[in-house]
């Protein structure tokens, strides 16, 4: 389970942040816990919501993959307005 924030901005410059909590699961395609090789899917829905750039009732799919130690990337695809708006997205995540 996870939670990720998704910011962006008005006419105004005011910041706008949504967030999106997610369940997922992970497998090490190397069966080594040191080697960063993992693959994962998550669901999230939008919990907060601030702002225009999402609608209510919207959902996010998405696939992680752990290139590095403290790097991920995860093409990400979010469905708002009754599934009928799409929005492909790609997160780059960084650890430490």
């Amino acid at each position: 389970m996870s939670y990720n924030q998704l910011s962006d901005f008005d006419e105004n410059s005011k910041v706008n942040l949504n967030g999106f909590v997610n369940i997922g699961y992970r497998y090490n395609l190397s069966n080594d816990l040191n080697d960063p090789n993992w693959l994962g899917l998550e669901v999230g829905f939008l919990a907060v919501e601030n702002g225009d750039l999402f609608e209510n009732n919207t959902y996010k799919f998405g696939f992680n993959w752990e290139i590095g130690k403290y790097i991920s990337v995860s093409p990400q695809f979010y469905l708002s307005g009754d599934f009928k708006v799409f929005y492909p997205a790609i997160r780059i995540g960084f650890g430490f």
